[in-house]
Parts: structure tokens; C-alpha cells; sequence
């Protein structure tokens, strides 16, 4: 019961609508998760490997075996094939200027955003067990890169208002594509702290 009570409340928390602020978004795992986690760690019944799939973190994939880990690598890459096209289709099919990331007349953002929100999650969750399958090195040949919602126009001037880049991962030096290329964004962010 507190694998299904975490994974369901979890899983909610991870559908919250973006706020209007330029600050930081709420996050998802939240004081209830951590309790709810809390009381899985303690029960003998626990799935893990149901969790580990809307909570990738190191603690939990610990928990899981080899082929639980490596199923789980398996289906967070098809799922960012799957989105890799899906984003491209959505780039052509309404001109997104990857530039500025600023929404324009005739541009898609919705489907857009919800790619890419689907992207970013995704590549986290498939980086998650190659780290814990200890796999690191595929980092040096393929990283899957951030991509970037699309934004209002007035968004984007509130930022720039405030003294703040419209994307903030640009303006401190790490590489984040909005078209679903491979980069090493993580690593060189890493090697410059």
C-alpha cells in the first residue's frame, strides 16, 4: 500500500502546472513525498522498481537489481527516440525559432511544451540508471541535451527586467540545445565547479 500511496502522489505532484514567476518552480518531491518515501523505506513490501519508475534517484535504483535497472534504461531510451521525433515534427511543422525560444505568430507552444517537458524528465530518468549501472562512460560519446520550453514574449521581457537570462542554462556556459541533440551540458557543467 505505501509503494501505490507514493507512486500515485508523486506522480501527481510531477503534473503541476508552471507557475507565472521568474523564480524557481515548485518541486515536486515536497515534504508529503519525503514522508511517504519515508514510510516505503520501512515497509518489507515495498516495490522499489515501481517506484524507481516516477523516481529515478540513486537511493531508490540502489534497491533494484542489474536487469531491473537495465529494463528500465531500455524504456526511458525509447521513449526519448520517440520524443526526438516528436519534437522534430513539432519544430517543422510550426518554425520554432530555436534562437531566441521566444514564441512567434502560428507556433505550436503547447504541443511544444509538453514535448519538451516530456524530454527533459525522460533524459533524467534514462541518465539515472546508466549512473547507477555504472555506465558513466556513455556520457563521453551521448548526453541528451536540455530542451527549452517556449516562451512568451513578455515572459521573456519580465527576465531580462529583473536582471535575469531568458534561459538561464545559456548565460552560465552550459551548452542546451532545443532540438533534441546529444550534448555534454552535464559534464562540462560539472568540470567548471
Amino acid at each position: 500500500m505505501p509503494t501505490a500511496a507514493f507512486v500515485a502522489y508523486y506522480a501527481a505532484r510531477m503534473k503541476l502546472r508552471s507557475e507565472f514567476t521568474i523564480q524557481r518552480q515548485q518541486s515536486a518531491f515536497d515534504d508529503m513525498a519525503a514522508t511517504l518515501l519515508g514510510i516505503c523505506g520501512e515497509d518489507a513490501g515495498t516495490s522499489w522498481y515501481a517506484i524507481a519508475h516516477v523516481f529515478p534517484r540513486a537511493d531508490v535504483l540502489a534497491r533494484l537489481n542489474e536487469e531491473q535497472k537495465g529494463e528500465l534504461l531500455g524504456r526511458w531510451f525509447a521513449i526519448l527516440c520517440e520524443l526526438a521525433e516528436r519534437l522534430e515534427a513539432a519544430w517543422r511543422a510550426t518554425d520554432i525559432d530555436l534562437e531566441t525560444m521566444i514564441v512567434r505568430r502560428g507556433n505550436d507552444s503547447s504541443t511544444w511544451n509538453l514535448f519538451a517537458g516530456a524530454w527533459n524528465r525522460a533524459s533524467d530518468h534514462w541518465i539515472a540508471p546508466v549512473e547507477a549501472l555504472g555506465l558513466d562512460a556513455i556520457f563521453d560519446d551521448m548526453l541528451p541535451g536540455k530542451v527549452m520550453r517556449l516562451m512568451a514574449a513578455d515572459v521573456a521581457a519580465w527576465h531580462r527586467s529583473a536582471g535575469g537570462a531568458i534561459h538561464p542554462a545559456r548565460s552560465s556556459g552550459v551548452n542546451c540545445l532545443s532540438h533534441g541533440r546529444c550534448c555534454g551540458w552535464r559534464r562540462r557543467a560539472a568540470a567548471s565547479t
